[in-house]
């Protein structure tokens, strides 16, 4: 809804190293998961990437992040935009990152759908192997 950035802690740092310009936001999402949005250069094909990761906090306090393959396991990872400026300025990191920053509701419901998907899947195959007709070749 409308009043969802009050109830938002995003965290945004801009910062520069090997590559170059980057934009970082972390925030913190249902089921003790966090969310990682990442603007910076890409390392095949070039180009400016923003993507977005879900990571999950183990009690440590470390966080982990299970790589999926595009099979819709493993934790959410989305690339959200890529442009193809000739040089990537701060100004321009900075740029991108905000308009992706505009549309975190609609990121935040994908990541709901993805995760609410994924769960669907675990109880069907649950459901599965449980039921007495059951045959495993």
């Amino acid at each position: 809804g409308i009043f969802l950035h009050k109830e938002i802690q995003m965290i945004t740092n801009y910062y520069r190293d090997h590559d170059g310009w980057n934009g970082k936001t972390t925030l913190d999402i249902e089921d003790g998961r966090t969310l990682v949005i990442r603007t910076s250069k890409r390392s095949i094909g070039g180009g400016l990437a923003t993507s977005v990761t879900a990571w999950r906090r183990n009690e440590d306090g470390s966080n982990r992040h299970v790589m999926g393959f595009g099979l819709g396991e493993g934790d959410y990872s989305e690339r959200v935009t890529l442009s193809m400026p000739s040089r990537i300025t701060e100004k321009l990191v900075r740029q991108q990152h905000e308009t992706t920053l505009t549309r975190i509701g609609s990121i935040r419901a994908d990541v709901r759908d993805y995760y609410e998907a994924q769960e669907r899947r675990a109880q069907a195959r649950e459901e599965l192997e449980n039921s007495p007709h059951a045959t495993f070749a």
